[in-house]
């Protein structure tokens, strides 16, 4: 048996940045959806037997008619080849007070929704069968999901399991504080032998675990959620029969990522190569008294093809007032230390610092730009989900 698995779709995303139907807003919006459907696509053409979305199928559980038919539209791709989906909820899926629109995919014969019921201090978890293999899903569940997940580990038997959840492991190579819905090694590591494919998601990066002989993976989002995310973005088939996984890249917009010194920063402009609809972003670093024209250098890269130009200076060898060198920090940098000081309130790693920057980076892009088309409850939910990380609580819309 062939299984794809994929995850963090994000259907319904609209970055801000402008209004009208050639809007950098209009693309960006477009581009989830034509990486989701590039990926259903491929499995169709890969004759796969089973297709897995690993949570975060929307990109916030409160979506448009638009984005509804449009989903349906992929999915169906898939019914009419007698595909079958099976998925859980993401933390951008969960409706706490309302069944989500993915239960609704459900209602229309579109997936099947995973999950389970809690009963005091007993899991019972749903079970699908599907070829000689059982198949359990558990949803996002924020700081619960330790206890969540070696419940069902204590629970399934045998070694023809596969699990869906909307997980990743920690970093190993960080001692950062564990983030609300991820998990650690050890918890992973007690599905070993139980599970034939533990399927994953949640970071938006390529990750499988262990190096040799893995049995977790997470694809990775197909496109950029983020502009600023690194790492392999696709999908993976699984072969049941030779326990082998391949992995393949998605089909995101081409984005790319400079570092330059001012004093060569025309002409590297005026020798980069853009493809149409590219995405570039410049980070320039300034000599002490330089000065370049931002304006100019963005014109010139959208007049050769590019959708958006994002650039980020920082300034080098400025003098203090004692005349030793020092290095100028960015703005970046110097908020970034503002939201490190914080600890005297909150408990804050490094990568809690990293994401905090990012909600407020976008809460203030929502705001400088005059044409945005985003309506207010959009700041409302970067708002709460920056309080809900930095607090290291499940997001609760």
């Amino acid at each position: 048996m062939k299984i794809l698995h994929t995850s963090d779709w994000h259907l319904g995303k609209r970055p801000v940045g402008g209004i009208g139907e050639n809007s950098y807003s209009d693309f960006r919006y477009n581009d989830y959806f034509n990486a989701a459907e590039y990926i259903v696509d491929r499995a169709i053409e890969e004759n796969v037997d089973l297709f897995i979305i690993a949570g975060d199928l929307f990109d916030s559980n409160k979506i448009n008619p638009d984005i509804l038919e449009r989903t349906e539209g992929i999915l169906k791709k898939l019914k009419d080849k007698d595909i079958p989906v099976f998925t859980v909820l993401g933390n951008h899926d969960i409706a706490y007070d309302r069944d989500s629109w993915v239960d609704y995919l459900e209602k229309k014969g579109l997936l099947v929704n995973l999950g389970f019921e809690r009963d005091g201090e007993i899991f019972k978890f749903e079970e699908c069968e599907f070829r000689g293999f059982k198949i359990y899903g558990v949803p996002y569940q924020g700081n619960l999901i330790d206890e969540v997940l070696q419940g069902l580990s204590e629970q399934i038997s045998g070694d023809n399991n596969i699990v869906i959840c909307h997980t990743a492991i920690i970093s190993e190579e960080t001692n950062q504080e564990l983030l609300p819905g991820c998990v650690t090694k050890e918890i992973i590591d007690s599905f070993r032998g139980k599970v034939i494919y533990f399927a994953g998601g949640h970071f938006h990066s390529k990750k499988i675990y262990p190096a040799s002989q893995p049995f977790f993976y997470i694809p990775g989002s197909p496109e950029y959620w983020d502009l600023y995310e690194n790492g392999e973005k696709g999908f993976f088939i699984f072969d049941t029969d030779t326990f082998t996984h391949s992995f393949f890249q998605s089909r995101k917009r081409k984005r790319s990522m400079h570092k330059i010194q001012s004093s060569k920063i025309y002409d590297f402009v005026a020798n980069l190569e853009v493809e149409d609809g590219e995405i570039v972003i410049l980070r320039v670093f300034l000599d002490n008294d330089d000065f370049i024209d931002v304006d100019r250098i963005k014109k010139e890269l959208l007049d050769k093809g590019a959708l958006k130009v994002e650039s980020r200076i920082e300034i080098n060898n400025v003098k203090d007032i004692n005349g030793s060198e020092m290095r100028y920090r960015s703005k970046e940098l110097i908020e970034k230390e503002l939201i490190s000081s914080w600890n005297n309130v909150f408990s804050i790693s490094e990568e809690r610092v990293n994401e905090t920057y990012e909600f407020i980076r976008k809460a203030k892009m929502f705001f400088e730009d005059e044409d945005s088309n985003n309506s207010d409850e959009y700041i409302y939910e970067i708002f709460d989900e920056f309080i809900g990380r930095i607090m290291g609580v499940q997001r609760n819309d």
